[in-house]
């Protein structure tokens, strides 16, 4: 029998294999083929979901450890004001307040050591803190100036921009916060909000903890470390300028300010809470106050009705009563020509010098026993014909406030 007939033998002896055989191994097999491609998707998502962690964790740490590279100048001034706070300069002038002292008093303008530890967008409760971290050094202030806006009783709507986000807060203190808010009913902060919706309590401890989400827009707009020089340079200049800093800088405004068209006043009870406190923690360690409102534009004080104006002067008289340290001077909302503004807001170079030298001159005559306690008292012109122009009262004001008593 030749091989191939013997191989046909073999093969019909050979028994047919059942079908159920090969589906059973194509199966298994796509099993497999199918089992490796999970597997190879499960290992790429997880690499990536790994990957994207390291990433968002580096940008947190960046985001914690360099906000001097990509957040505003509100940063660096923060930064220079601690400076000034931790070094604790015996037997100045501490001046505290909003933006508008931060333009407003220039200290090597004034006949008396000064430093400005005022800081953008803050209201009262900023300033307890700013006064506390003040009275830790051995020697306190010889005289404390508090100058805040009106607006800055009735709202703290900068509290997380500023207040939050730049580290002015610890978490702690944002949680006392939360607690006094609590205990005196008052949601000011949940509506002073960044529209992230997240409760007070979650989005103070986020702030605390540097959460990347509240500094993208910062890193942004700071091309990720392109503030750095200028803000190193902010700084500074800052502390060469005893906490002085300029915003606007045009030759005059004639803007309105947030305070045009205001109605009633009414402070927030936080604020107010604050206000008082840091009035009584003076009190309490013998340092001389001295309670003011940096003065508007003309054209926003033409805006502003005769009512709000009296409220808030009634308010700051009432409060100053219950204390024996404080001295209001004023008008509670002053009025300075248009010439003297840097923009809508703030002082320009001129208009600070001019207004430095007339409340320096008055916290000299103050300091002196001369005035004091004469509440309602006017910072009007030094007597240099240079600044003439830019000391003299606007017209709708000149008949309501008395101007400084000739030294």
């Amino acid at each position: 029998m030749t091989d191939a007939a013997s191989d046909a033998a073999n093969g019909a002896l050979t028994p047919a294999r059942p079908a159920w055989q090969g589906r059973w191994r194509r199966r298994t097999a796509a099993s497999s083929a199918s089992g490796a491609a999970s597997g190879a998707a499960t290992a790429f998502l997880a690499s990536s979901a790994a990957a994207l962690a390291v990433c968002f964790g580096l940008i947190w740490g960046y985001v914690a450890l360099c906000p001097m590279a990509f957040l505003d100048r509100d940063y660096p001034l923060w930064m220079a004001k601690r400076t000034m706070l931790a070094a604790c300069r015996p037997g100045v002038v501490a001046v505290f307040g909003d933006s508008r002292a931060v333009a407003g008093i220039m200290p090597a303008a004034m006949p008396l050591p000064v430093a400005n530890f005022a800081l953008s967008g803050t209201s009262p409760i900023e300033t307890w803190f700013a006064v506390r971290r003040a009275l830790r050094c051995p020697q306190p202030p010889r005289l404390v100036v508090i100058a805040h806006g009106a607006l800055k009783f009735t709202a703290d709507s900068d509290f997380w921009r500023f207040g939050a986000r730049m580290g002015f807060f610890s978490d702690r203190d944002m949680r006392a916060i939360a607690a006094d808010a609590a205990r005196l009913h008052d949601d000011s902060l949940l509506r002073a909000e960044d529209g992230d919706h997240l409760p007070p309590r979650l989005r103070a401890r986020l702030y605390a903890l540097r959460f990347p989400m509240f500094y993208f827009n910062s890193l942004l707009h700071g091309y990720i470390a392109g503030r750095w020089r200028h803000n190193r340079a902010a700084e500074e200049a800052a502390l060469a300028a005893s906490g002085h800093a300029l915003f606007g800088t045009d030759p005059g405004s004639d803007g309105l300010a947030s305070e045009a068209g205001a109605t009633g006043f009414a402070p927030a009870p936080l604020i107010d809470s604050y206000y008082r406190d840091t009035l009584a923690l003076l009190q309490a360690r013998q340092v001389p106050v001295v309670v003011l409102a940096m003065p508007v534009n003309q054209a926003t004080y033409a805006r502003i009705p005769p009512q709000f104006r009296a409220q808030f002067a009634a308010y700051l008289q009432a409060v100053a009563g219950r204390f024996g340290n404080v001295t209001v001077i004023g008008p509670a909302v002053g009025c300075w020509p248009d010439a003297a503004f840097g923009d809508a807001w703030h002082f320009n170079a001129a208009g600070a010098a001019a207004f430095s030298r007339a409340l320096g001159a008055r916290l000299v005559r103050l300091q002196a026993g001369v005035g004091a306690g004469a509440a309602g008292e006017g910072v009007a012109g030094d007597g240099d014909g240079g600044d003439a122009a830019v000391l003299q009262r606007c017209p709708a004001e000149a008949a309501e406030t008395a101007a400084l008593p000739a030294q």
